[in-house]
C-alpha cells in the first residue's frame, strides 16, 4: 500500500448565523411578520487548483402578514422574500467533460504534475426574491384543507469564476502545443491534437457561462400544493370515521438548458401536475388497542412528467 506524504489542502473559516424576526398581533385578525438572516455553510469541495471553495455565505429577509379568520377556522399567510447566496457549489456535467478535455492537453504535454481533480468544482451566487401564500383551513370539524403557492425569481452570477481564471492562466502554454497529438481519449470522436481539446475546453465553458445573469438550471418559478381530507361522521359503521382525501402538486416550467441562437435565452421543460388520493379507517381491537389501515395512490393520472 503506498499512502501520500502531501498534506491536504486546510482553510480555516469562521463565520456568524444570525436569525431575527417577529410577529406583531395588529389585531385579532391581522399579523404582521417581519424575519432577516444570515447564514454560513462551510463547503468540504476542492476548485480547480485544489484549494478549499470555502463557506457559502448566504442572507435572507421576508416579510408579510397573516389573516385569522372565522374564529382561527381559516389562516391566510402571504410573504414577500428576498434572498442571495454566494460561493455556492454548483454540479452540472459540463464540469467533468471540462476537466476532461484539459487533462487531456496536460497527458499530450507530458505534465502529468498539472492533472486536475475530476472532483474538482467551481461555484456561482444566486439571488432571488418572490412570494408564497399558504392558506390552512378547518371549515368543520371534520374537514381539513390546506394550500400554498410560490413564485420565485432567481438570477445567477459569478459563474465558475475560479475555472475562467485557469483557463486564461494557462492559455498562452497551451497555444504554444496546439500540434501535440492527444495521448488520451477525451470523449470526443476526431479529436486527435491539442488543438482540438482547446476548442472544447473553450466551447464547453462557453455552454457552463450560458447561465450568468440568466435563471439557473432547473429553477421553477411557479408551483403550487393542494390537499383536502374529509372524515365521515354518520352512516353505516363500516364507513362512520372513514377518511378520504386528495390533493394535487403542481410544478410550473423549469429551465432545461439555454439557446446559443437566441443569445442565452432560457430553455424551458414544460410543467406538470400530480394528483394523489389516501383513504384510511382506525379499527378498535380487544385490550384498547388500535390499527389504522391506510391506502396511498399517488400519481392517480399517471402523469409521466
Amino acid at each position: 500500500l503506498r499512502r501520500s506524504m502531501l498534506s491536504a489542502p486546510t482553510l480555516s473559516t469562521a463565520g456568524t448565523t444570525q436569525t431575527t424576526g417577529g410577529v406583531f398581533h395588529a389585531f385579532r385578525w391581522l399579523s404582521l411578520i417581519y424575519n432577516r438572516a444570515n447564514n454560513f455553510v462551510p463547503q468540504t469541495a476542492l476548485d480547480i487548483n485544489a484549494q478549499p471553495i470555502g463557506a457559502v455565505a448566504g442572507k435572507g429577509e421576508d416579510a408579510g402578514v397573516r389573516l385569522t379568520l372565522w374564529d382561527g377556522k381559516v389562516n391566510l399567510t402571504v410573504m414577500h422574500y428576498e434572498t442571495t447566496r454566494e460561493n455556492q457549489v454548483l454540479n452540472i456535467s459540463n464540469n467533468q467533460n471540462l476537466r476532461n478535455y484539459i487533462n487531456g492537453i496536460w497527458s499530450a504535454m507530458g505534465r502529468s504534475e498539472k492533472l486536475i481533480n475530476a472532483q474538482s468544482i467551481d461555484t456561482v451566487s444566486n439571488a432571488g426574491k418572490g412570494w408564497e401564500v399558504e392558506l390552512i383551513a378547518n371549515p368543520t370539524k371534520r374537514w381539513r384543507l390546506s394550500a400554498n403557492y410560490s413564485q420565485t425569481d432567481v438570477k445567477q452570477t459569478d459563474t465558475f469564476l475560479r475555472t475562467a481564471v485557469y483557463i486564461e492562466a494557462n492559455r498562452g502554454l497551451w497555444t504554444q502545443n496546439l500540434s501535440l497529438p492527444l495521448v488520451t481519449n477525451i470523449g470526443i470522436s476526431g479529436a486527435t491534437t491539442v488543438r482540438d481539446a482547446l476548442n472544447a475546453v473553450d466551447a464547453t465553458y462557453a455552454a457552463i457561462r450560458q447561465s450568468e445573469g440568466n435563471v439557473p438550471l432547473q429553477n421553477i418559478k411557479h408551483a403550487a400544493n393542494a390537499f383536502s381530507t374529509y372524515t365521515i361522521g354518520s352512516g353505516p359503521n363500516w364507513l362512520h370515521g372513514l377518511m378520504i382525501g386528495g390533493g394535487a402538486n403542481y410544478r410550473g416550467k423549469s429551465v432545461a438548458g439555454y439557446s446559443a441562437a437566441r443569445k442565452g435565452a432560457p430553455i424551458f421543460a414544460s410543467g406538470y401536475t400530480i394528483v394523489n388520493a389516501v383513504a384510511s379507517r382506525t379499527f378498535r381491537l380487544a385490550q384498547k388497542r388500535t390499527v389504522l389501515v391506510q391506502l396511498n395512490v399517488n400519481n392517480l393520472l399517471e402523469n409521466d412528467q
